[in-house]
């Protein structure tokens, strides 16, 4: 009886272990993966303005700042055609759920009744097959092992595919997109204050002094250097001693842009 329980037990242990294990390992593979999805997303949106991502490298912190950003508006807009679909085929959708219980109906029938007959001449073709000489399996063996081969170098490259479209591909195109739009709001409205918010979508470059050096849309920025987007483009300038970046606020009380 001791030994029994002794045997539950570290069953049991063996099983948490396992666990712990598991939940370790997906930790360790889900980090780096979080990285390359932040990383990929902001390259994606630095190549929209042509500026090299060298130039302007992030921290690991932001990098999964800019994963969060990227998995964020994945799942607004998966959320968002999910609901757009369902409104514009429900007509579609109440179809194939009707086809779907009769199809399921129809089998849960077919399977309580007495199993089929084999037709005639499927039963001769198999058994024409058990007569086939051994070489001839041997050879047939050969060629499914061999094709088992090929397939499985083709799965294999085919999850690494996947796993490259899902870590850096998609961040980076959902990085240009963002970062597209953006870009044309600026180049259709320039500067502007949206209703309802009291930051503009512009910052701008001031001096010591407090002279402002260069207004337009933030792309990316270093301790040295920083890009922006103006009217002329894209423009990447040295920060000189003591200036900063600020943006233009819309005081409450007189509705006037202040900074």
């Amino acid at each position: 009886m001791e030994g029994e329980k002794f045997h539950f037990k570290g069953r049991k242990m063996l099983k948490k272990l396992i666990e712990y294990k598991v939940i370790a390992l997906l930790s360790v593979l889900i980090l780096p993966a979080c990285y390359l999805v932040g990383i990929s997303y902001y390259w994606g949106h630095n190549n929209v303005y042509s500026v090299s991502s060298y130039a302007f490298p992030i921290a690991v912190s932001d990098a999964y700042l800019q994963a969060y950003v990227f998995f964020t508006l994945s799942l607004a807009e998966l959320i968002s055609s999910i609901i757009n679909g369902i409104i514009d085929n429900v007509f579609l959708i109440i179809l194939y759920s009707v086809l779907l219980v009769i199809g399921i109906t129809f089998l849960l029938k077919l399977a309580a009744k007495p199993s089929f007959k084999m037709p005639a001449k499927a039963q001769s073709i198999l058994d024409k097959l058990k007569l086939i000489d051994k070489e001839l399996k041997s050879a047939i063996r050969a060629v499914s092992l061999m094709y088992m081969g090929v397939t499985g170098v083709m799965y294999v490259f085919s999850v690494l595919f996947l796993i490259a479209l899902g870590l850096m591909i998609l961040p980076f195109k959902k990085g240009q997109e963002s970062a597209i739009k953006i870009r044309d709001t600026y180049i259709e409205k320039s500067c502007f204050f949206e209703k309802g918010k009291h930051w503009s979508n512009c910052k701008v470059l001031k001096s010591k002094s407090g002279k402002q050096l260069i207004k337009g849309v933030l792309i990316s920025q270093s301790p040295t250097h920083v890009a922006f987007f103006t009217t002329n483009g894209s423009e990447v300038f040295k920060i000189p001693d003591g200036a900063k970046i600020v943006s233009e606020f819309k005081s409450i009380t007189n509705n006037k842009p202040t900074e």
